[in-house]
């Protein structure tokens, strides 16, 4: 049983060769691929309001689905640590949080462990500007229904007549024609 999978494992090999006319040896790709990964995620460290942080970060969310013991998937496990531990706004990580997560569910949730383990150091909601969520009441936005006064519905015409707010209309209702 043990030569099956090796077998498998060579016509894949055989399969996915380089074109005998490349320049570069199988080697030599992955040392560019790794290198371009390291400095993705350093990138994606250093200056997270990058303005290409959405393209640093779907190019390094599929490199979470390798095997847990490749040194890319290593390194972009710690830099997306590192970036969810030093976001002071949230932002980027609420953008990271929904790119891994779109990743997740179009692999249909198999991905390993240490990948998903990123998510525990994720930071608090309160702990990241407890100012910011004082304005609302019970989670209802500022803008919606529930916050806006209820007040006596008036024609366009009694608005713009010049009723200023908090005191009653001077007009007549019967001059005005409503």
């Amino acid at each position: 049983m043990a030569a099956r999978p090796r077998s498998a494992y060579r016509k894949a090999l055989r399969k996915h060769k380089l074109p005998k006319d490349c320049p570069w040896t199988l080697q030599e790709l992955e040392d560019n691929a790794t290198l371009a990964t390291e400095a993705m995620c350093e990138l994606l460290v250093t200056k997270p309001f990058f303005n290409f942080t959405t393209n640093v970060l779907n190019a390094l969310v599929p490199c979470l689905a390798l095997a847990p013991s490749s040194k890319i998937h290593q390194r972009v496990c710690a830099s997306i640590h590192e970036l969810f531990k030093g976001d002071e706004h949230g932002a980027v990580s609420l953008e990271a949080v929904e790119i891994i997560t779109r990743f997740v569910r179009t692999r249909n949730y198999h991905l390993p462990a240490s990948a998903l383990e990123t998510f525990l150091s994720l930071r608090l909601i309160t702990e990241l500007n407890p100012d910011a969520f004082k304005g609302t009441d019970n989670g209802t936005k500022p803008g919606s229904a529930k916050n806006k006064k209820k007040g006596v519905h008036e024609s366009r015409k009694l608005r713009k007549v010049g009723r200023s707010p908090g005191r009653p209309c001077s007009v007549d209702r019967a001059a005005l024609n409503v």
